[in-house]
């Protein structure tokens, strides 16, 4: 995942009409590629970064509700003067939600031993600094998801759902950070795809459950939006658990680690032998079993991140020419004698034109298999400065298709 550049984003028909010429100008970045292969013996660094929700409690009522106020407390929190355990002064971030905050460390870590020591203590310092900054009732929790977000109650304050940018009938646009590049990408999934994103979880089913299953909280009369009639339609199954927009996805929270390699080489062998560890990882810190109050047949939040996030029409998927935005690795991409073509067994095409590009500017067959699946997306966020003057001494169009493609 990058860093996309802020802008002035433009509507899903102007990113339509203009997709074509960034993908030029993305594909001739080729020079970045060539200018940075060569570097060699780059610090072998590592950091992590961890997401909050922000949770208000309410012990007179036995209540908790999520706090919307990740833009009043981020300010707060950020060039506070308060030093983490290292001494060092943390990184605080907004995230899709305004129920999420982000903490980072305020350098890398090395790979020297000794700074495993620092590790916990920094971790526990950024959530005491978050944590004073807050309501006294306030407290910013590392759990993945909230049990019954979606339900009425749910947040703090409590607005009405069936908003503008959403359009959701559980969620109000409110739960969605008022910045345009969260804005935009959730209006031009909805807008690319042609419809809400879809979600359904399947409910775990024991002796009271009713059978078929339908989602109680599911109103089928609705008449607002014409994306109302989706449910009639079948976009919530039986024996599902439905959800109907980003946030149920975007606003899970995790621990994400991020590592720099000392070559490109290096680089590709460990994004390889993390291909079979992640999904490991994933079952051994499964915390995600409920959804808007209903127990799931799950325990990970990967399905639900997959749907969230969705873009691709009905044609796309019924003809699998395209995998989900969110999704597992496409492929392995490092040289490695032992690999075999069976391993790289996916589906998706390779633009044909842009491999060839990449192959011509120095990539190998592999590599540029990999970013050429990357690049015949369309951007989800594309800005009015970006026409204007395409720099191509920066990755800044890359970004806008590397940016928002998440195949981990």
């Amino acid at each position: 995942m990058g860093v996309l550049s802020e802008g002035t984003p433009l509507t899903w028909p102007q990113v339509e009409e203009n997709v074509a010429f960034i993908r030029h100008y993305a594909v001739d970045l080729i020079g970045l590629w060539q200018r940075s292969k060569g570097r060699d013996e780059d610090p072998a660094l590592w950091g992590d970064e961890i997401e909050y929700l922000i949770v208000s409690l309410d012990n007179a009522r036995k209540n908790a509700k999520l706090a919307l106020r990740s833009a009043e407390i981020l300010p707060l929190v950020t060039g506070n003067g308060q030093c983490s355990a290292d001494g060092e002064f943390p990184s605080f971030q907004t995230e899709f939600c305004s129920f999420n905050l982000e903490s980072t460390p305020g350098k890398p870590w090395t790979m020297y031993p000794a700074d495993l020591l620092y590790v916990e203590p920094n971790m526990k310092s950024r959530r005491a600094i978050l944590k004073k900054h807050m309501k006294h009732n306030e407290y910013p929790i590392t759990l993945t998801n909230f049990p019954r977000l979606g339900l009425k109650h749910s947040t703090i304050p409590e607005y009405p759902s069936l908003g503008p940018q959403l359009k959701s009938q559980f969620i109000s646009d409110e739960t969605t950070t008022q910045r345009t590049r969260y804005i935009s990408t959730a209006k031009n999934i909805r807008a690319r795809r042609q419809r809400k994103v879809q979600i359904n979880v399947p409910i775990f089913r024991d002796k009271k459950t009713p059978w078929p299953f339908h989602d109680p909280s599911v109103n089928y009369n609705l008449h607002t939006y014409p994306e109302d009639d989706e449910p009639r339609k079948g976009a919530a199954k039986p024996n599902h658990i439905y959800m109907d927009a980003q946030p149920f996805g975007s606003g899970t929270c995790c621990l994400q680690v991020t590592l720099q390699a000392r070559n490109i080489d290096e680089a590709r062998q460990l994004y390889d032998r993390l291909i079979p560890l992640a999904p490991i990882m994933l079952a051994l810190t499964a915390a995600t079993p409920i959804y808007k109050g209903f127990l799931a047949d799950t325990d990970a939040r990967w399905n639900t991140l997959v749907g969230a996030s969705d873009d691709r029409t009905e044609k796309e998927i019924d003809q699998k020419t395209l995998s989900p935005r969110f999704g597992g690795n496409t492929s392995y991409i490092s040289p490695n004698p032992r690999l075999r073509a069976q391993h790289n067994d996916h589906t998706m095409s390779i633009p044909p034109k842009i491999k060839q590009k990449l192959i011509a500017g120095g990539m190998d067959d592999l590599l540029a298999s990999h970013f050429a699946r990357i690049l015949i997306r369309d951007p989800l966020i594309l800005c009015a400065e970006h026409l204007n003057q395409p720099d191509l001494t920066t990755s800044n169009l890359f970004e806008m298709f590397q940016g928002l493609t998440w195949q981990a």
